[in-house]
């Protein structure tokens, strides 16, 4: 195109009356600034037809392709009880990625996975947009906290490097609260501001062990615009065990049910006063051929929040019954064969996040917005609605858990120091009785730092320091650094080093995590 250009203004200067030798200077400079307006228009019309052209070629048929490749090592060393055990793990990951551009308004998206040696295929999506939105394949959706969503509970106050530590090889990093899962979904307006979503898919919660069935989920949501500042939701989640799918070789269990019903509202009361409310009723059945009639729960969630100047001010009040469950709202990692087997953490007020069964709560926070700080206060009172002992299972009768959590947490910059800080201090108790009495105190501190020493150095130091006291004593620090070094664009060397102490009644254990990644895009 912009040669083409050049040989139209070509032929244009040649087609022009030549220039008499009677011209003034000053009317042959004329005329060539002329000429070079026309040059510089039609050199941007070029250009524009160019783009134009790429993007209709793009818009008839395209395939894009992409690489990413790992390669790490993980040393990790543990001494315990005068004993040392070392494990020195390495592998490699390439993927492959496809990107097809199937029509005007539909793609279909795909990895080839090369993971130590296997082939596999990952993230397989088709989706077409037009009056609605469809996809088929693996995708990320969430409704609402109590309805569908995963909730990040793993790496709540973790420092990011100690997540990366966590992610050192692994293929996929998780970032957001929507859920993965693999089917079809499609979502269209009806009418105006009104929108439907349709969806069918497998979970991949499945008992990890046993592997003895293939979960089922289908769900609805219907959102409503209402007025400016106004909106309503309407939300339906069903997972199912399919019995067919039982594996001959299984641990004994029996197909599950669980269903969930839930409505959402978000309103502007007033300038700077917002609401949002949530309601939502549950139906769990641990056998579907039994004749028992399924546990019923409720719960629900409300909540104010006042944007004052460089203030934020939030309060919300939850309730959640004993017998509510949203398997969709939990973590993937939870346990999901029994209501009363979900592995609680004692100390822990949401440990399967917003859904959590048995649990009323009041939040408070306020959060200041400086020029280079965000400082948060939170003060969170909660407790169980119904005994439970350590693991969660409900009883007729003893004394409730109750909780108590005030946090101050700083994040902002330093100059070119990147600083996140939290320090918590929390604690759990319970009376004597039907169940043996319970003093917890617990005193967390995180801290986050990010230094770049150079244009393509970033050196990371993280703490995450927890002391339990009380009924029973436990205290584990990790203190963790790391280089980040980037040899180009598409380039670059992560390596870090992870020191894990952990004291208890039982003695102390000491863990050293030493690992590196190089990565490379292509």
């Amino acid at each position: 195109m912009k040669k083409l250009a050049l040989l139209l203004c070509g032929i244009f200067f040649f087609q022009l009356p030549s220039a008499s030798w009677a011209e003034t200077t000053g009317e042959q400079a004329q005329r060539i600034r002329d000429l070079q307006r026309l040059f510089l228009r039609l050199q941007s019309t070029s250009g524009q037809l160019y783009t134009e052209h790429q993007a209709l070629k793009d818009q008839v048929m395209g395939v894009k392709v992409t690489g990413d490749g790992k390669a790490y090592f993980l040393n990790n060393s543990v001494q315990t009880a005068g004993q040392e055990l070392k494990d020195l793990s390495y592998g490699n990951l390439v993927d492959l990625g496809v990107s097809l551009r199937v029509s005007p308004k539909g793609y279909a998206t795909g990895v080839m996975r090369l993971l130590n040696g296997n082939i596999t295929t990952a993230n397989v999506l088709f989706e077409a947009e037009d009056d609605f939105v469809l996809k088929i394949g693996d995708f990320a959706l969430q409704y609402t906290p109590l309805t569908l969503l995963e909730p990040d509970v793993d790496f709540q106050r973790t420092p990011y490097l100690l997540q990366r530590q966590k992610w050192l090889g692994l293929p996929e990093v998780r970032t957001g609260e929507s859920r993965q899962l693999s089917g079809a979904m499609v979502e269209f307006m009806p009418a105006d501001k009104a929108t439907v979503n349709a969806l069918w898919a497998i979970t991949g919660m499945e008992d990890v062990e046993t592997e003895t069935f293939s979960q089922q989920l289908q769900g609805g949501r219907l959102s409503l615009v209402l007025t400016p500042h106004a909106e309503l939701g309407f939300s339906l989640v069903r997972i199912e065990d399919n019995a067919a799918t039982r594996q001959a070789n299984s641990i004994a269990r029996s197909p599950i049910f669980n269903q969930v019903l839930g409505g959402n509202i978000a309103l502007q009361l007033l300038p700077g006063l917002n609401f949002a409310g949530e309601l939502a009723a549950s139906r769990y059945q641990d056998d579907t051929g039994s004749s028992f009639e399924p546990l019923s729960g409720r719960a629900y969630r409300a909540m104010l929040e006042a944007p004052v100047g460089k203030f934020n001010l939030v309060g919300e009040f939850s309730y959640a019954t004993p017998n509510y469950l949203a398997l969709a709202a939990h973590p993937v990692s939870a346990e999901l064969t029994s209501l009363q087997r979900q592995n609680y953490d004692a100390s822990a007020i949401f440990p399967l996040g917003k859904a959590t069964p048995n649990r009323k709560a009041a939040v408070i926070s306020a959060g200041y917005k400086l020029k280079a700080f965000t400082l948060k206060a939170t003060g969170t009172l909660a407790g169980e609605i119904q005994a439970a002992d350590q693991d969660g299972e409900l009883l007729d009768s003893g004394s409730l858990r109750s909780f108590r959590e005030a946090e101050l947490a700083v994040d902002g910059k330093v100059g070119p120091v990147a600083l996140s800080a939290t320090y918590v201090k929390g604690a759990v108790a319970r009376k004597a009785g039907a169940l043996p009495e319970l003093k917890l105190k617990i005193d967390t501190v995180a801290l986050d730092l990010k230094l770049p020493v150079a244009e393509k150095y970033n050196l990371l130091f993280a703490l995450l320091d927890e002391a339990q006291k009380g009924t029973s004593e436990k205290r584990t620090r990790q203190v963790g650094y790391g280089v980040e070094y980037a040899f180009s664009q598409d380039t670059s060397i992560y390596v870090q080093d992870v020191f894990t102490t952990e004291r208890t009644a039982g003695g102390e254990q000491k863990q050293r995590k030493m690992g590196a990644e190089f990565r490379f895009l292509f």
